[in-house]
């Protein structure tokens, strides 16, 4: 069976020249001298050394220490055949960048690897392949990007198991004189705007806690009552199923460049304001209607003689949600007087009411 070339040699050559003494022409040979600084919170490591043999060693962890980049060092990159450097940071930092001495960003070329390990005859190999998202390589899928690493992992060492212990990201160095720092920040939890209590009515429309949540973060939401809130796990849109109390928890994974973190927010959902109230007088009483709902523990009345209610002159509580009318009992006939209602819902034994309706007595 045929495989196509493109692919295969660059493999093969990758290959080799990890494990064989790099060989390069005279006419191919440049002289330059970089001085590479390492701030604290990583190192810096060459692609591989003079005896080829950067991911061949018997140490995953230590990588290769004769390809240990050191802070403040010139290096010569005349007989070496990659010029890549690989930053790794330690643990709690990320790789930022780059920089020249004025703190200027270098953007240099990167390519990823995936780092391969493979075992022959009951030794652990390390390798490294273009991974599959490579510019160069993705036009394959990923099964067919893996049968052809296996077909020449088998060709060269005779099996055809591996496994990825790592992905890097490679940066070309230019063919010129330069001055190059290896910037490390340390992580820190995302930056995220959720507000520690927010209130909303019921009746309103679905909304998030943060209008724009950055791509790059892996989020879960988790409502604590599904009856007041329910929220999308992915995205964070929370729609309001009814009046009360809940707890949205957005929990952060840990990312490229940020620390795992957890934000929680109190949402109290206010019941829906009361509409159509109407009231009829009687001798000594009132005949009080209104639309009703059932997600409501109960509703409020008061009775004054003005409309600003500075003097109430009756007043009364009906439980149950459904209740849609009753009578309010006055000590003594009246005229030109106004009622009003209010509903409430009790969570976790306080009430949380919403604004009066207000209605001129019949």
């Amino acid at each position: 069976m045929k495989y196509p070339k493109s692919i295969f040699l660059t493999l093969i050559a990758v290959l080799l020249a990890a494990m064989m003494p790099l060989q390069v022409s005279a006419a191919s040979m440049f002289s330059y001298q970089t001085k590479i600084d390492v701030q604290p919170g990583g190192q810096v490591y060459f692609n591989y050394g003079k005896n080829g043999r950067f991911f061949l060693c018997s140490d995953w962890e230590a990588y290769d220490e004769g390809c240990l980049v050191t802070s403040g060092t010139a290096y010569d990159f005349t007989k070496l055949l990659d010029r890549g450097m690989i930053a790794r940071p330690d643990e709690g930092y990320y790789f930022a960048g780059f920089y020249d001495p004025l703190g200027k960003k270098q953007n240099l070329k990167e390519t990823k690897l995936d780092i391969l390990r493979i075992s022959v005859k009951g030794f652990y190999f390390y390798n490294y392949f273009p991974s599959k998202d490579n510019p160069s390589y993705n036009r394959l899928t990923k099964t067919a990007y893996q049968n052809q690493v296996k077909l020449y992992l088998k060709g060269l060492y005779g099996v055809t198991r591996y496994k990825v212990m790592d992905t890097v990201l490679l940066y070309d160095l230019p063919k010129t004189d330069g001055n190059y720092i290896a910037r490390f920040q340390k992580k820190q939890p995302p930056a995220l705007n959720i507000p520690a209590e927010l209130t909303k009515t019921y009746g309103n429309a679905a909304f998030r806690l943060v209008s724009n949540l950055p791509d790059d973060l892996n989020y879960s939401f988790k409502s604590s009552s599904t009856k007041v809130l329910t929220v999308n796990k992915k995205n964070g849109y929370i729609t309001i199923k009814g009046p009360g109390r809940a707890k949205v928890t957005c929990k952060v994974k840990e990312s490229a460049t940020t620390l795992p973190a957890s934000f929680v927010s109190q949402i109290t959902v206010k019941p829906a304001k009361v509409k159509k109230l109407t009231a009829k007088r009687t001798k000594k009483a009132l005949s009080v209607k209104w639309n009703a709902s059932s997600k409501n523990s109960g509703y409020e009345i008061q009775v004054s003689n003005n409309s600003s209610f500075k003097n109430i002159i009756a007043k009364k509580s009906v439980s149950g949600g459904k209740t849609s009318s009753t009578t309010v009992k006055l000590k003594a006939e009246v005229c030109n007087n106004y009622v009003r209602i209010r509903p409430y819902k009790t969570s976790g034994g306080e009430k949380i009411y919403n604004q009066y309706t207000i209605a001129e007595i019949q």
